[in-house]
């Protein structure tokens, strides 16, 4: 906890949120949370996300529609900010119960892609222009991109096959894919992977919010006075003054944690996007 002599960071940063912030600053959310606690706090700070939580909550009687209107590679966020605790709440503040409701499915299968996504991402027009195109010749795949390396593919199965052919089939086509994955794989360099990108990404957060909040100096006499003894921050070596005492590692941290928000749920921030998933949540007949 925070000293009770030291002095909160801004007046819109409530003692449990500074709290969070230091935990995020020093790496301290348990490794089997962190990716669930970044997803939850990017949440919050996508204007556009609460902007959609508070409106989907004036509609009265509606189901969880808006389940279907999202991403299937990421079936998190809908769940996320139906919660009543989004955004008021920081991480370490939700319930145990409803941290176990807010789970990052494990599936050992093939997902089948809602067809209102992808009219969402316009495959459906893109698809139609290009196959009433006279001038394309050959096959024209029916393949669209989604969001953080994923693509959309509509493949055609023969189900009179046995389950080995259509495998050994299946297996040829994602051969055939491997300069796709090369350039999924050529963009993810430079990145942090595994676990340690969403501990990195709550700290570069936690900096993104200071930055807001009370500036670059401010924030570097709060750290420091903060610091939780003699630690290091995540990811630095040194064991006592300011997260950064240079300001273009402090931008430089500000602009990763935009990166990652950009990366990983690039369409989930974007105003226009959520917008128009609003207008179809109100007109899907349930």
């Amino acid at each position: 906890m925070i000293a009770k002599s030291s002095i909160l960071p801004a007046p819109d940063i409530s003692e449990s949120d500074a709290v969070a912030l230091l935990d995020y600053l020093h790496g301290d959310v348990p490794g089997q949370e962190v990716k669930l606690a970044a997803e939850w706090e990017y949440s919050r700070r996508s204007k556009p996300l609460v902007g959609l939580a508070l409106d989907y909550r004036k509609e009265k009687n509606r189901p969880a529609r808006n389940l279907i209107l999202f991403p299937p590679e990421d079936r998190n966020w809908p769940k996320i900010w139906q919660f009543a605790s989004f955004p008021s709440c920081n991480w370490r503040d939700i319930s145990k119960a409803d941290r176990a409701r807010i789970t990052i499915p494990k599936s050992v299968r093939m997902r089948v892609t809602d067809v209102r996504y992808l009219n969402e991402l316009g495959a459906l027009d893109d698809w139609k222009q290009q196959a009433l195109n006279p001038e394309r010749k050959g096959c024209i795949p029916a393949r669209i991109k989604g969001v953080e390396g994923v693509e959309h593919v509509v493949l055609s199965i023969d189900f009179r096959e046995a389950p080995k052919t259509l495998k050994e089939r299946f297996a040829v086509w994602l051969t055939e894919q491997e300069q796709s994955f090369k350039r999924s794989q050529k963009k993810r360099q430079g990145r942090t992977l595994g676990l340690g990108q969403y501990f990195l990404g709550l700290h570069d957060l936690a900096v993104w919010r200071l930055d807001d909040s009370i500036g670059f100096e401010a924030a570097q006499k709060w750290t420091k006075e903060n610091r939780r003894g003699h630690r290091c921050f995540y990811g630095h070596k040194k064991t006592s003054g300011a997260v950064y005492n240079d300001r273009s590692d402090w931008r430089a941290a500000i602009e990763r944690a935009k990166a990652f928000m950009s990366h990983r749920h690039g369409a989930m921030y974007d105003a226009t996007f959520v917008g128009s998933v609003m207008e179809r949540v109100k007109k899907v007949p349930f």
